[in-house]
């Protein structure tokens, strides 16, 4: 289910910090501008495979969107850096209909070429032709098949190094999510349909604490790794890895710790290496990257011992000084110092307001007033005269 707005004004210094990792995802929300442009290419290009005359048109061509956009987990990039968006376009057809995976990658492109408005945008990557709409984001397109074999959703999507045929499957791994997430029960049959469009937006208080916890890992992601981006870890096996671990917490801070939990026990017991399996299509290693570079995995490790010693050193921080140090250098400075300047204006108008109270018991400031409680009087001191 997803969460409720969580007031700073609450009996329990869980819920403050809560509060506060709802005000740092609030921060880096895609903003509605450049969502609605999203929107708006993504079902342009979506026009422009199924037009009439269209050279993939044999193929029924169906695009929908993947990743971050369709599990509602997108974080705004840091600075200089464009929103990385990411589609499949589904063909009706078998891998088999082509003499290598390369000639689906040269299908989409070459659909692509024949209008104006895309052919200065391409570029090739290697599972995919990528559309830079410059400052705003950019749209990775994925051609892909079905794996008859496999059966259900599963795909085949070609990989230009290998030469080859890749597994995978979007759609289950979205009803894998959201149904880890809680948001819904989903059967295969209702998930997807041609030309499917991407789901509206959800303000922060919509979300589950899984999704905003894979908000808040991505953006750790960018700031720990920012100086050496070639051996973070990627988006899919974060997310994937979260919603292993999730146990259904209600709390933000409580679910991202249980979560850190069973990644360091994980890392720590398991060799030679984690294995992070597209849990619809197990064929699909989602870690494969680690194989490639031996210093990858190493720093994954390291990155989530400290994350997991950060994060305990947070949920027993007393003191607004402690808890702005931990959040600056988890989530960046901007934005925490953001956010507790928020808080702390509200806690003020409240204050002013005489809607103030202090626990006894735990010193947590609270909105509660009861015989465990003592109000907080106005601030009605300006100065000596």
């Amino acid at each position: 289910m997803a969460i409720a707005p969580v007031p700073f004004f609450t009996e329990t210094i869980e819920g403050q910090v809560d509060n506060l990792l709802l005000r740092i995802c609030e921060a880096f929300q895609l903003d509605e501008t450049r969502y609605k442009l999203a929107e708006d290419h993504y079902e342009a290009v979506g026009d422009w495979f199924e037009a009439e005359g269209s050279s993939i048109g044999q193929y029924r061509p169906a695009i929908f969107p993947q990743g971050s956009m369709r599990l509602n987990t997108t974080v705004k990039p840091l600075a200089g850096e464009e929103y990385d968006l990411d589609f499949v376009c589904e063909l009706a057809c078998s891998s088999k209909s082509f003499r290598t995976p390369i000639e689906a990658l040269d299908l989409i492109e070459n659909r692509l070429r024949q209008s104006d408005i895309y052919k200065s945008k391409l570029e090739r990557k290697n599972r995919c032709v990528r559309l830079n709409y410059v400052h705003d984001f950019h749209m990775d397109i994925l051609p892909a098949c079905v794996d008859h074999n496999s059966g259900g959703t599963c795909l085949l999507v070609p990989d230009r190094k290998l030469i080859d045929w890749k597994a995978s499957n979007p759609k289950g791994y979205a009803v894998w999510f959201e149904s880890r997430s809680s948001l819904m029960k989903m059967s295969e049959s209702n998930v997807f349909a041609k030309a499917e469009p991407i789901p509206d937006q959800q303000a922060v208080a919509e979300k589950t604490s899984l999704q905003l916890s894979v908000q808040l890992l991505k953006r750790w992601r960018d700031l720990r790794y920012q100086s050496k981006v070639e051996v973070a870890p990627i988006s899919i096996v974060l997310t994937t890895l979260a919603g292993h671990y999730y146990r259904g917490e209600r709390s933000v801070a409580r679910a991202l710790g249980s979560i850190l939990t069973g990644i360091s026990h994980a890392v720590r017991t398991i060799r030679p290496r984690l294995v992070v399996l597209n849990p619809s299509n197990p064929k699909e290693d989602l870690s494969e990257r680690w194989d490639s570079d031996p210093n990858a995995y190493p720093e994954f490790v390291n990155g989530i011992t400290e994350l997991e010693e950060q994060w305990s050193r947070l949920l027993r921080a007393t003191g607004i000084p402690n808890v702005t140090r931990i959040l600056e250098k988890l989530f960046g400075e901007e934005i925490a110092k953001q956010v507790i300047e928020k808080q702390a204006r509200e806690i003020q108008a409240a204050r002013n307001r005489d809607e103030l109270s202090v626990r006894k018991t735990s010193g947590v400031i609270s909105s509660i007033a009861s015989s465990a409680s003592v109000r907080i009087r106005p601030n009605t001191f300006y100065g000596e005269k």
